[in-house]
């Protein structure tokens, strides 16, 4: 599963860093935020909404799509981890011009059968005021 989720995380840190991470986040409030507003699902934003800055095509074709929302479901992800994942990046994108930078990683700590994790940092910004940076580490099976 962590080769999938590779190329993946690489084409997110595109997303939810530097010069696309204002898009990113005006997409997501224009789905996610205000009265009856959409809520957010990871696995529904990656196989449906997520469509790299200046492409009109999803970042995934069906085959991965399909493959995608079953990895990223509950028969493969531990329930608060992926709760922990949705209110990561809630946080990071709803709030418009203090969008708060993601940058995803993957890491192959768990064993087979066992259900993928995610592992959130709040890295503090330099001097005082909120979080400067989101460190997420998905962590799946090898």
């Amino acid at each position: 599963m962590a080769s999938r989720w590779q190329g993946l995380a690489d084409q997110l840190n595109l997303e939810f860093q530097g010069a696309n991470l204002k898009a990113t986040g005006t997409k997501f409030r224009a789905k996610h935020v205000g009265p009856g507003a959409k809520p957010y699902k990871f696995g529904q934003f990656v196989a449906d909404d997520f469509k790299p800055e200046g492409h009109t095509k999803p970042a995934l074709d069906a085959k991965q799509s399909a493959q995608f929302l079953i990895d990223a479901g509950s028969r493969h992800f531990e329930p608060a981890s992926a709760k922990l994942l949705e209110d990561t990046v809630i946080e990071s994108l709803s709030t418009q011009n203090a969008e708060i930078p993601i940058e995803f990683t993957i890491a192959t700590k768990r064993q087979p059968g066992q259900l993928a994790t995610v592992d959130v940092e709040r890295v503090p910004p330099q001097g005082a005021g909120p979080t400067a940076l989101f460190r997420v580490t998905i962590n799946c099976v090898p």
